[in-house]
C-alpha cells in the first residue's frame, strides 16, 4: 500500500488498485481518453495499469491517493487463477461511502503519527481490498461472486486475519473463537497461519496490541497505564518489557519522541 499526497500533474501506468479523492477543491482526472472531474467526497477506484493522468487545480495538493498492491489482492484471492492485472472496473466514479471514508481517513491520519506496521497496513489493505472487489462492478465480478457463494473467499487464514482485526480489543477473544469463525481446527489454524505468515495468531494480535497503544501514546495524554489495560495487557510491567522489547524504547520514551517530532 502507498498513500501519497500529489502536488504535480502526473501521468501513471502502475500495478494495483488505486482510490483517488480530492479533499480540497475539484480537481481533474484524465482517463479513459476524458476528463473527469473529483469533489471532495467523491472516490475514484480503477486498475493502475490503464494509463491516466492526475493534476489538480490551485496552490496546493488536491488530490491524495492509497494504492494497494497486486499482492494485496493474490494473497486474499490464492490460487483462484484470478489475475488482478487483468480487472477492469465499469465504473470508476462514486460517492465515498462512510465505511471506506473512515478507513481511508485512518490511513492518512495514521501517518502523521506514527509509521504503520506491517500488521497493520495489512489489516487494513486487505478490508480496502475485500470491499472493493465485492462491492464494485467489474470484468471479474462473476467470478468473485461464485468464490464467495463456495465459501472460498476471503481465503480461511486470510478471514482470520480480518477476525483478530475486528476483535482486537474483545478481551473474551482467544484461538478456539477465531477457529470457529473461520471455519479450522486450531490445530489446522495454527499450523496455516504460521506457514503464511510466519507467526502465529497470537503473534499478530500481539503486535496490533502495541500497534493500537503506540496510536494511543502519540495522540493522547492518557496515562500510560489506562492505554496498557486498554491494549489488552494486565499489568503495566508486562506492558513495558513487551514495548521495549518490539520498539528500543519505554511508553514513556516513545511518547516523548512523539511529541519532539
Amino acid at each position: 500500500m502507498q498513500a501519497n499526497n500529489l502536488d504535480k500533474r502526473i501521468e501513471a501506468v502502475h500495478g494495483g488498485v488505486e482510490l483517488l479523492l480530492s479533499h480540497s477543491s475539484p480537481t481533474s482526472f484524465y482517463f479513459r481518453k476524458q476528463e473527469v472531474n473529483i469533489c471532495p467526497g467523491e472516490l475514484l477506484i480503477f486498475n493502475g495499469n490503464e494509463p491516466h493522468t492526475e493534476v489538480y487545480k490551485g496552490k496546493k495538493a488536491a488530490l491524495n491517493a492509497v494504492i494497494l498492491r497486486d499482492s494485496i489482492f493474490e494473497d486474499m484471492l490464492g490460487d483462484a487463477e484470478i489475475n488482478i492485472k487483468n480487472f477492469v472496473f465499469k465504473e470508476y466514479k462514486f460517492t465515498m461511502s462512510h465505511d471506506l471514508k473512515l478507513l481511508i481517513n485512518y490511513i492518512f491520519a495514521a501517518r502523521k503519527l506514527y509509521k504503520l506496521s506491517q500488521f497493520q497496513t495489512e489489516s487494513i489493505c486487505l478490508e480496502l481490498a475485500e470491499k472493493i472487489l465485492t462491492r464494485y462492478e467489474h470484468t471479474e465480478q462473476a467470478k468473485i461472486s461464485k468464490l464467495k457463494r463456495r465459501g472460498y473467499f476471503p481465503q480461511q487464514v486470510t478471514l482470520a486475519k480480518r477476525v483478530i482485526y475486528d476483535n482486537l480489543l474483545n478481551s473474551d477473544f482467544n484461538l478456539e473463537i477465531l477457529s470457529k469463525k473461520v471455519g479450522l481446527s486450531k490445530f489446522h489454524l495454527l499450523r496455516s497461519f504460521k506457514n503464511k505468515y510466519g507467526i502465529t495468531p497470537s503473534e499478530y494480535r500481539r503486535q496490533l496490541l502495541l500497534d493500537f497503544s503506540k496510536s494511543k501514546l502519540s495522540s493522547s495524554d492518557a496515562p500510560i497505564i489506562s492505554i496498557a489495560f486498554n491494549s489488552g495487557f494486565n499489568d503495566i510491567s508486562t506492558f513495558n518489557k513487551m514495548f521495549k522489547k518490539h520498539t528500543d524504547l519505554t511508553p514513556s520514551q516513545y511518547r516523548e519522541q512523539c511529541k519532539a517530532n
